[in-house]
Order: structure tokens, then C-alpha cells, then sequence
């Protein structure tokens, strides 16, 4: 589940600050709200690879932070970071019957929301950049 939130808040931010062609998004209604996912297919392969080791790493409590970097795609300067932290709570941890606990539907609607809504705000007030990106992650020491 922090995996699919993660790569809501990841299309957010490439489509609303048009690092990919709008056209490579399409809307895709998830927890009540509309989201535009990436459909090309080398981006999508792309973020499914990172967000699954991301997904590896979650679980074994050693991911702290997933950051998506903006880089100007002609002098690799960096632009942006969008940092999204991992708070493993309890909700996050093996439950006695060692299966997952997960968020539920309305936490999890709320959360896409904030994170949407705060993209898209920080969008408006930013310029459209000519610009490449790439996903690293912080991890405990």
C-alpha cells in the first residue's frame, strides 16, 4: 500500500510539473479522488522496478525516505527534490497473526489527497522546467 501511494505522489509530481508529456498520463480514479498515471511504458517499468525494491526494503524497516530528484536535463544541475519520508507505525507492522496490517480505505484516501493537493499547489506557483528525474531512497543507519 506505500508502494501504490508512493507512485500516486511520483506521477503527481511528473505530470503537474510536465517532466513527461501530459499526453503519457492518463486519469485513473482510486480512493475517491482522480490521479493521472504515466502509460509509457519505459517510465513505467522504470518506477515499477524502483517501487517494488522501495516495497523490499519497507518491509524490512530499512527505507527512512524515497526522494525523486528534478535534474535540468542538459546540465544534470539539480532543480528539485521531492522527499517522501517512510514512518513504519503500528499499522505498518506484522500484526500477531503475522499477516500485514494495512491502511485502510479512508486513511489511505486521505493521505493521496494531502499529498496530491500539496503537489499541485506547489505546482502552480513553479515554472514548467525542461527536465529529467530519478528516484533514490534514504535508509537507517
Amino acid at each position: 500500500m506505500i508502494s501504490e501511494f508512493l507512485d500516486f505522489g511520483i506521477n503527481s509530481i511528473l505530470f503537474q510539473r510536465g517532466i513527461y508529456p501530459e499526453n503519457v498520463f492518463m486519469p485513473k480514479k482510486q480512493y475517491g479522488l482522480t490521479v493521472y498515471m504515466s502509460e509509457d511504458e519505459e517510465l513505467r517499468k522504470y518506477l515499477d522496478t524502483v517501487l517494488a525494491q522501495a516495497r523490499s526494503w519497507i518491509e524490512k524497516g530499512q527505507l527512512v525516505q524515497i526522494v525523486l530528484v528534478v535534474l535540468n536535463s542538459e546540465t544534470e544541475e539539480t532543480l528539485e527534490r521531492w522527499a517522501f519520508d517512510i514512518e513504519k507505525g503500528e499499522k505498518f507492522e506484522e500484526g500477531t497473526s503475522g499477516k500485514k496490517v494495512e491502511l485502510d480505505h479512508k486513511t489511505m484516501q486521505k493521505g493521496v489527497k494531502e499529498v496530491v493537493k500539496q503537489i499541485v499547489s506547489t505546482s502552480t506557483v513553479m515554472f514548467q522546467i525542461k527536465a529529467a528525474f530519478w528516484v533514490t531512497g534514504n535508509f537507517k543507519t
